[in-house]
């Protein structure tokens, strides 16, 4: 169950952040470069759809390598069921309790696969990329680049921030560290993604 939610909370980080990231620093440079509210909603929706379905195609890439990976660790590390009973056998000649010999048993035998389906891992990293991408862009759907712009600022990087909160919770760094951390990196880009549009429109 542990493994689970933790898994469960990296996919959301996977996504969500790499989204939220991508489309805010290109939001930034467009607006700079551009001005117009067309082109950075233009862009930002086409840079949201890319961005999930590839996202979600690595997730599922990766999660189809990682089974196949443990499969064969497991295949190779693991006893035979002919082995298993040949072990069970020896236990019970040797005067092994019945406890003793269960717990032979369940060390011994295949686990049953405790993480998401690479299908179910796509998806939900897809879902996490798409609600991610789209913060920085939702502004500008109602205002003009002027009044959107600082606003797609402060709900991204807020968002950010409330990330890594909730991230702290699952592995017990401290809430304000975590937060700032991330929204340490979602600036970075950010700030990339202005110098970027402001050196475009000067060439312009």
């Amino acid at each position: 169950m542990a493994h689970q939610k933790s898994e469960l909370l990296q996919n959301i980080i996977l996504g969500g952040q790499d989204g939220l990231v991508n489309v805010l620093g290109l939001s930034i440079g467009v607006a700079g470069a551009t001005g117009s509210r067309e082109m950075v909603l233009i862009s930002g929706i086409a840079a949201m759809l890319a961005e999930s379905i590839s996202m979600g195609a690595v997730a599922y890439t990766t999660g189809r390598t990682a089974v196949k990976c443990e499969k064969k660790t497991r295949k190779d590390a693991d006893f035979s069921e002919k082995d298993l009973q040949k072990l069970i056998l020896a236990g019970k000649k040797a005067g092994l309790s019945t406890g003793k010999l269960l717990l032979v048993q369940s060390c011994c035998a295949h686990r049953k696969d405790d993480h998401r389906t690479p299908m179910e891992r796509a998806a939900l990293v897809w879902f996490s990329t798409m609600c991610g991408s789209f913060i920085p862009i939702a502004p500008y759907l109602f205002l003009s680049v002027s009044e959107a712009l600082p606003i797609s600022l402060v709900l991204a990087l807020l968002s950010l921030f409330i990330t890594g909160t909730v991230r702290a919770r699952a592995t017990g760094e401290k809430w304000a560290d975590a937060g700032l951390e991330m929204v340490i990196v979602g600036s970075l880009a950010t700030v990339a993604g202005y110098v970027i549009g402001t050196v475009l429109k000067v060439t312009v």
